[in-house]
């Protein structure tokens, strides 16, 4: 024999669906902020060295940043990125004449050991994935 009702009601299905939906999103988030995580810490990065190089050309005076681990520091300023990112112990000296000396390269990278840089030269600054 043979039910007319057996089976499932469009309401049942909507409410697995629902489920299995917010299951994958939930699954799926620490990887992305990870990711997210260390983009965003390179541009806060970038966005500070080229402040203070921007301040060393206003000011008429030679600035220094130190990067180690997970903090940037200039005379005047510190930048404190997330714990899980650590970027390779770098100094940088600015000058007036809106250069930097050397040209440096900073490699940063969570702790899945992925890895961003930020690669500096005559008043721009790009970030790539490293090769």
């Amino acid at each position: 024999m043979h039910d007319k009702n057996a089976g499932f009601t469009m309401v049942e299905m909507c409410l697995v669906l629902a489920i299995v939906t917010i299951l994958l999103a939930v699954f799926s988030l620490p990887g992305r902020y990870t990711t997210q995580t260390l983009h965003i810490s390179m541009l806060r990065l970038q966005s500070f060295i080229e402040t203070v190089q921007s301040e060393a050309v206003a000011q008429g005076a030679e600035r220094t940043v130190r990067i180690q681990g997970n903090q940037a520091i200039s005379e005047q300023r510190r930048l404190q990125l997330p714990a899980s990112v650590s970027c390779e112990g770098t100094i940088l000296h600015f000058y007036p004449q809106y250069t930097s000396a050397p040209a440096a390269t900073i490699r940063c990278q969570d702790g899945r050991r992925e890895s961003l840089v930020i690669q500096l030269g005559r008043g721009r600054s790009e970030i790539r994935a490293q090769e």
